[in-house]
């Protein structure tokens, strides 16, 4: 008779066997921070928000986006995205489309921010209704402050109402954001210019005064012909276009930022015959610009031109016929900031009936309270001056002008004037809700006390990729150039429910554990205990690391 195969059989429980005494290397579950979050400013919770955006549950995902992030649908518009730049999936086949899935949870998803119940209940004054003025006030609102805040404007929005085109942000979206702040029983007093010595009396009248005045006056050039009839300036001249009332053949905007491109794009809509050229003393390729705006702007027939600066303003019976250029080049230093701007030789004049100087904004010095420093204000890290009481935010304090920017430096400032009404030390509590090396501090880690480390980075190097097969971006398209040069419409179209859905994902949850059960199955000594969060029975683990390399995230490590 042939022989039967021999199958070893237990007859009592494994529990029997302690394995766990072999190795003193344990298994951990510990979630990391992905690093497209480390890299948000605003410090989104973005694998969490995707996690609910793949299933389809955009109400959820809009509520995890508003832990940390009052404006999504503003940010899933204008942001330059330096998440996409860090996300790990851009090391195969192109990285998640981060913003334009944050867009798709703003406009699919349903909910509002709750007020909380403060400890304190302080009244706080905002000056400033732009990103970071809203930011401070939403989450104030949120800690159960009553909060004020003041707009010299008829409407609500600072630079995302004047200074950001319709074509990039509709006002029907900005208005639906501050909606939603509304509900957090924020009080809005509009067309209510303050100056230096109202200032000085909100201080008298509220706990805190928080400064989110913003960067609204131009920087000038200091060459002859600024006053030529003809030469604008590029913020104010967003806010108020209508003020070019000639016909120009030739337009010359001088800058390479955000603001110039949008000068050059609300120019070519009003003047679709004229000629538009973009000049800026950086190389072509090395404009501070977002890269996607100025493709843009030469899709729409602006020429883009690098090297050049202006030396002076040429008329004729006191209005602008040219500008004079000089070959230049720029010495960037990213540490410091800084740069400077050598002469080469090589001189041109460009013919013009209308410039427009889009060389950066800088703060209205002459509004703000005596004893703060015109030029660089210095504050703590989380905007509190030498003035007892009163608090900077946005452009006041940020080298960076972005929105994203401004609302990350909005909810530092509120954590701070909260923690200083409660009595406690801003600089220690923040500094444990530190998302990574960045300066973005976590309200919802805030909110629940300080359980989790927000230090420690997934690297793609520790994702296991065989779960996610090879799955290219989704892009979405635009409105055609053609059609753009006579409209305001929205250039970007968004993505769809199922779009979004697919495009999130893509998202590897890089550091977050998603319950795909891979290290329960996978554990020869069942050692894993399955819960929120699972843990691990160091009895039964022998350290073999086998649920290490099966953890597709990078959530579980040998300690």
């Amino acid at each position: 008779m042939e022989l039967e195969a021999l199958i070893p059989v237990s007859r009592i429980s494994t529990e029997g066997f302690r394995t766990g005494q072999w190795s003193p290397r344990k298994a951990y579950h510990s979630e990391k921070v992905s690093p497209c979050r480390e890299a948000c400013p605003a410090g989104s919770d973005i694998p969490e928000f995707m996690c609910f955006a793949a299933e389809g549950r955009f109400d959820e995902a809009l509520k995890e986006i508003l832990h940390e992030n009052p404006l999504p649908g503003v940010c899933g518009r204008v942001c330059p995205h330096p998440c996409q730049d860090h996300c790990n999936r851009s090391n195969l086949e192109g990285a998640v489309q981060i913003r334009e899935v944050e867009r798709a949870v703003a406009e699919y998803g349903r909910g509002l921010p709750q007020r909380g119940e403060g400890k304190v209940g302080g009244r706080i004054a905002v000056v400033g209704s732009g990103p970071a003025g809203l930011s401070a006030a939403y989450f104030l609102g949120r800690l159960g402050h009553r909060v004020t805040v003041f707009e010299r404007q008829k409407e609500l929005g600072g630079v995302l109402r004047y200074g950001i085109p319709e074509y990039r942000l509709p006002k029907g979206v900005l208005q639906k954001e501050i909606e939603r702040l509304k509900a957090l029983e924020i009080d809005f007093v509009t067309s209510t210019p303050l100056h230096r010595e109202t200032i000085l009396s909100l201080r008298q009248d509220f706990d805190a005064v928080i400064l989110a005045t913003g960067a609204w006056s131009p920087r000038r050039l200091g060459i002859r012909g600024e006053e030529l009839q003809g030469v604008f300036y590029g913020l104010p001249w967003l806010s108020s276009p209508s003020t070019a009332t000639t016909d120009p053949r030739r337009i010359v905007v001088i800058g390479g930022g955000d603001v110039a491109v949008d000068v050059a794009r609300v120019s070519r809509r009003l003047y679709p015959e004229a000629r538009i050229v973009m000049v800026a003393p950086e190389r072509e390729g090395e404009f501070p610009a977002i890269p996607e705006g100025l493709l843009e702007a030469a899709e729409e027939g602006i020429e883009i031109e690098g090297g050049w600066r202006p030396l002076e303003f040429l008329g004729e019976g006191g209005r602008l016929k040219g500008i004079r250029f000089r070959r230049c080049e720029v010495h960037r230093d990213p540490d410091a900031g800084t740069y400077r701007i050598t002469d080469l030789e090589g001189e041109r004049i460009e013919e013009a009936q209308m410039v427009i100087v889009s060389i950066g904004q800088v703060p209205e010095w002459e509004v703000l309270p005596q004893g703060l420093k015109q030029g660089h204000i210095e504050t703590t890290p989380w905007g509190e001056t030498a003035i007892k009481g009163l608090f900077l935010a946005g452009d006041l304090v940020n080298r960076k002008a972005a929105v994203v920017e401004a609302i990350s430096s909005g909810k530092r400032t509120a954590l701070g004037v909260h923690l200083r009404l409660l009595g406690d030390d801003p600089q220690k509590v923040l500094s444990e809700v530190k998302i990574g090396g960045g300066r973005a501090v976590s309200f919802k880690a805030f909110l629940k006390g300080t359980s989790k480390r927000l230090d420690r980075i997934a690297e793609f190097s520790e994702v296991s990729r065989y779960l996610f097969p090879e799955c290219p971006p989704i892009r979405p398209g635009k409105l055609d150039p053609g059609e753009r040069k006579f409209s305001f419409r929205e250039v970007k179209f968004g993505l769809g429910k199922e779009e979004a859905s697919h495009e999130a994902g893509r998202c590897f949850n890089c550091g977050k554990c998603t319950g795909c059960d891979l290290c329960f199955f996978l554990c020869p000594d069942l050692a894993i205990l399955k819960g929120d969060p699972y843990s691990v029975n160091p009895d039964y683990c022998k350290g073999c690391g086998i649920c290490v390399e099966a953890c597709p995230r990078d959530v579980v490590e040998m300690r």
